[in-house]
């Protein structure tokens, strides 16, 4: 209890010194004075509007970022340039002066882009020999059916007559018209002769007959003559025929005739030979032979170079040649040996061979027109 009125006192005390502040008279007395009745309280101002907040300013709009910039485009890598189509001939095929000198290279420069690829693709590195070879050799390098292979109708026209034209020799510019016209009227030969296939209508067996002899009336005596020659040369050279076939259709003394004027130490080896090649080369030969001999030779000659006749056709042929020697020996010398037009009667053989044609059948003269062109035959 003491305990209890001990600190009220102390705080009394701390009350009493808390209370004494500057204002407090000097001399310490306490003031008694009454108290200032209480002001009447004045009204409370109205409270000032409360200011309506001020709305927060919207925030400053983020600025989209900034795309990064497109990577530039890495440059496609520029593509070689196409190469240039090579230009259509500036000429056609129709302007061309086809002469003894034209070569494949000078038909190239005309054939259309089509044409020319197909020739190139179809020859391969024989294109360059193409090119500088005449027209009239381009079959014995062997390009000729090729390159026409791939020319349009028209130009195979044009520059199949033309290739007829160098290998015979040539012809006269009226000469090359009119036929350039037959082959027009009845092109299925041309293509045949050359070994081209034609899609076009099948012609009668008789249109090869009808067309040699269209060529012919083209012809002049000489042309005529010298295109038969050919011909005739052409099955020649061809052919499998040795000499030693003939042998047994001689007499004893024609075979002895003809082994003296060759030599004996020659003699068999020109038996492994054409008869054609010996008969040229040994004109001695050529009286060891009777007319009749002669006729049967060239006879079988002829039958083994289309695949044999009818014995009516071999028997025909036997006479008609044994009755003009000059047929046979015009036949045996070729086209182009200098002095032909000396020893030959061009009229005379034109005629002879539409006379010799006539101992054939339609399909044996069909063969022999196949076999006069090297057996280019397209069926």
């Amino acid at each position: 209890m003491k305990r209890i009125l001990a600190v009220a006192a102390v705080l009394c005390l701390f009350a009493s010194a808390c209370g004494n502040d500057d204002d407090s008279p000097a001399d310490g007395s306490a003031a008694t004075e009454a108290p200032a009745p209480a002001p009447e309280p004045t009204e409370a101002p109205e409270p000032a509007a409360t200011p309506e907040p001020t709305a927060a300013p919207e925030p400053a709009a983020t600025p989209e970022p900034t795309a990064a910039p497109e990577p530039a485009a890495t440059p496609e890598p520029t593509a070689a340039p196409e190469p240039t189509e090579a230009p259509e001939p500036a000429e056609s095929m129709d302007t061309l002066a086809f002469g003894g000198d034209t070569t494949g290279g000078d038909v190239a420069e005309r054939l259309s882009n089509a044409e020319r690829d197909c020739a190139q693709e179809a020859l391969g590195s024989d294109y360059e020999l193409l090119e500088v070879t005449p027209l009239g050799s381009l079959r014995e390098i062997d390009v000729e059916t090729a390159l026409l292979g791939c020319l349009t109708h028209d130009n195979l026209i044009l520059v199949g007559t033309a290739i007829v034209d160098q290998r015979f020799g040539g012809w006269t510019p009226e000469t090359s018209e009119c036929v350039l016209e037959v082959y027009h009227s009845i092109p299925s030969v041309l293509y045949r002769n050359f070994g081209i296939e034609w899609d076009g209508p099948t012609p009668p067996p008789e249109a090869v007959t009808d067309t040699t002899r269209a060529l012919y009336q083209c012809m002049n005596p000489v042309e005529r003559t010298r295109w038969m020659l050919g011909l005739w040369n052409r099955m020649a050279t061809t052919a499998s025929d040795l000499s030693r076939d003939y042998v047994e259709m001689l007499t004893p003394n024609e075979l002895a005739c003809a082994t003296e004027a060759v030599g004996e130490e020659v003699s068999e080896e020109l038996l492994d030979q054409s008869p054609i090649q010996v008969w040229r080369a040994y004109p001695a030969t050529h009286d060891c032979f009777s007319p009749g001999t002669m006729g049967n030779m060239f006879a079988r000659f002829t039958a083994n170079q289309i695949g044999g006749v009818a014995d009516s056709s071999l028997q025909c042929m036997a006479d008609f040649t044994a009755q003009r020697p000059d047929f046979i020996f015009a036949i045996a010398n070729g086209p182009f040996s200098e002095s032909f037009q000396e020893n030959v009667d061009v009229i005379q053989f034109a005629r002879d061979v539409f006379a010799f044609y006539g101992c054939l059948d339609t399909d044996e003269r069909g063969r022999l027109q196949d076999a006069f062109l090297g057996g280019n035959r397209v069926e």
